[in-house]
């Protein structure tokens, strides 16, 4: 269906002197909102990368999600006009930025819930700010939806994220200023955690959000550094309960432990691991930035230069073949100071451009784990 077809389903409020657009009462009312693909290829990404079951939102339940809690934040007088680098009214001309045909080459479904439309009706009904959206957006409701969701894919994957999760993001702020405690239990799970949460914080990349703090499980009354993904800390039963703030000291580890591990993987001892890399598993590392543990040392044997000292009355074929050989030889072995976990997350996928030297425990883990996927790919 066109916009401009689409656009008879609006009505119009005549109560202030500027008609101001807002959703038709009909809850099977369906819209269809059209982006650039760069947009929706996004969009996409964030139904997978911030479903907390790893299964994929529903579409509808997404983007539902996202344009309410960017109606919600506008709700509060002091980000009326402004969320997250989202303007409601941009100082460009929606119509001549978003309004183009770049933006209307794919498109999706969009059947508005009661909230969405309880809170995009609040706002246009208000007696300034609606008008004034209404001017900008020259009463298109498409154009609206399109201009948030255009915005809000222009902002860093863990911005996006927080807006998404807005509920548990602000209860956990909320909880950590009153310096409140809280458990953590798995859905169909008896353990839980009593988390002494310090903060919500990013990862080195600004992909996603952490709950940082320290963390004891059940009854334990030894406390560890720990981060909790909010994405994953929605689908937990939680509560409030009274456990003492952190002590500056506390705080002062914590920070340390997180300059040496990294917001994602606060749990688990560091370990020493040592790995060989193939020059194209040198590539690979080389740009993959996403999880990559920090090298303490790295060392490059070129077994080409050690064969140039070969011995000069050797015939040209045998010095072909022991430069054929050496180049099969060449590796880099590198060194880090990183969590069994982190190691493993990293460089499982190189295949067999690494090969693991050590700990011996993570090792077996490399060869349990190929063994696995090569006994999928063999027939029985």
């Amino acid at each position: 269906m066109s916009e401009k077809a689409n656009s008879r389903h609006i009505k119009r409020h005549s109560e202030t002197s500027n008609p101001i657009f807002f959703l038709d009462d009909d809850p099977g009312f369906r819209q269809r909102i059209s982006v650039s693909r760069q947009v929706r290829d996004i969009l996409e990404n964030d139904r997978y990368n911030f479903s907390s079951n790893g299964e994929v939102i529903a579409s509808s339940t997404f983007y539902n999600r996202v344009l309410t809690n960017i109606l919600r934040f506008n709700q509060e007088p002091d980000k009326l006009l402004h969320i997250h680098g989202i303007p409601l009214l941009p100082d460009a001309d929606p119509v001549a930025v978003y309004g183009t045909a770049e933006y209307r080459t794919d498109g999706m479904g969009l059947r508005p819930t009661n909230k969405l439309r309880q809170y995009l009706n609040q706002l246009c009904m208000d007696p300034d700010l609606g008008a004034d959206i209404n001017d900008k957006y020259h009463n298109n409701l498409l154009l609206f939806f399109r201009t948030l969701l255009c915005e809000y894919t222009a902002l860093a994957p863990f911005e996006r994220e927080r807006i998404y999760y807005l509920d548990m993001y602000k209860k956990t702020e909320e909880l950590i200023a009153a310096g409140n405690g809280m458990t953590l239990q798995a859905q169909n799970s008896d353990d839980f955690y009593r988390v002494r949460p310090y903060k919500v914080m990013p990862d080195v990349e600004n992909q996603y959000n952490y709950l940082v703090g320290l963390s004891a499980l059940n009854h334990d009354e030894q406390f560890h550094c720990a981060s909790f993904r909010l994405s994953r800390i929605s689908d937990m039963k939680s509560c409030v309960i009274a456990l003492e703030p952190l002590e500056k000291q506390e705080i002062k580890e914590l920070k340390e432990e997180i300059s040496k591990k990294g917001v994602s993987f606060l749990l688990g001892d560091l370990i020493d691991v040592r790995i060989r890399l193939t020059p194209k598993g040198m590539e690979i590392f080389n740009h993959t930035q996403h999880l990559r543990p920090r090298i303490s040392s790295i060392k490059h044997f070129n077994a080409k230069r050690q064969g140039e000292d070969h011995d000069p009355q050797c015939t040209t074929a045998d010095s072909n073949k022991l430069i054929q050989k050496s180049q099969k030889e060449e590796y880099y072995e590198l060194q880090f100071i990183c969590t069994e976990r982190q190691a493993y997350n990293y460089f499982f996928k190189f295949g067999a451009e690494a090969r693991l030297l050590s700990p011996e425990t993570l090792v077996k883990d490399f060869e349990n784990g190929y063994w696995e996927a090569l006994r999928r790919y063999t027939k029985h």
